[in-house]
């Protein structure tokens, strides 16, 4: 076993990683909550609900290709062609 406080340089890992609690990247950058399985990347730039897959972007999404959509489509800002 690995101590996450005594990694001191790159590394990498072969395997499968488990743990009991949450995985952080330097403080808030990245975080799996593991308690509910909620992704946050910003902080809260990229978020992805565990319980729902809701996901939420603070930025522009950019789509290259066909896009499908199932239930509702909502366009606060309108839609530009």
């Amino acid at each position: 076993m690995i101590l996450a406080s005594g990694i001191q340089a790159a590394t990498t890992i072969g395997s499968n990683i488990a743990t009991g609690g949450n995985i952080t990247v330097n403080t808030d950058r990245f975080v799996v909550t593991g308690s509910n399985g909620n992704l946050n990347i910003g902080p809260n730039t990229f978020t992805v609900a565990g319980a729902t897959g809701n996901t939420v972007i603070a930025g522009s999404l950019t789509v290259t290709g066909a896009q499908t959509f199932t239930g509702a489509l909502y366009a606060d800002g309108g839609v530009d062609r």
